[in-house]
């Protein structure tokens, strides 16, 4: 493996740019395969063995390969040994969870929450912020009418409020 070759340009690109987002979709239990196709650091003749995630942390994996032993992976590696994509039974469930929504996704910050669930999060919020644009309105009503001035800040704020549709 000649040093020239492992930093080449193009190469160091493509891997920067891929190996995090093929990180980020995996998930415990998926299988991937060692090497990625079309490196040119990859052997031709080597048997590309596979593994299976245990775990994922920000950019380490740590997989169990076909005879036991485990390895940690770095995303950031440019070692054509430490680089995978997944085998093709696992990528079809990767794409299957990224289409179908209603598939637990374990990388949400609301890890084990289905998508019905982060709605009902997103709509608590929506309901939160129309209380706070309605106090704020109510407040700037009674502002301007203790100052009695039409053309006061609060008047125009209290107006602008209630053209607010939440």
């Amino acid at each position: 493996m000649s040093e020239a070759g492992i930093y080449d340009n193009e190469r160091v690109s493509h891997i920067r740019d891929m190996m995090p987002k093929v990180m980020d979709l995996a998930q415990p239990n998926d299988r991937i395969v060692m090497g990625l196709t079309g490196d040119p650091l990859l052997s031709k003749s080597a048997r590309r063995h596979e593994a299976t995630v245990l775990s994922v942390d920000k950019h380490l994996m740590n997989v169990r390969m076909e005879d036991g032993t485990k390895r940690t992976l770095d995303s950031t590696s440019l070692n054509p040994e430490n680089l995978f994509e997944f085998t093709e039974d696992s990528f079809k469930d990767v794409i299957r969870r990224s289409v179908d929504p209603n598939v637990v996704d374990h990388n949400n910050k609301y890890r084990g929450t289905q998508v019905s669930d982060v709605a009902n999060l997103q709509k608590e919020l929506r309901e939160f912020q129309e209380s706070v644009v309605n106090t704020m309105g109510e407040m700037a009503k009674d502002i301007s009418k203790m100052s009695n001035q039409r053309d006061s800040f609060s008047a125009i704020f209290a107006k602008e409020y209630r053209g607010l549709n939440y």
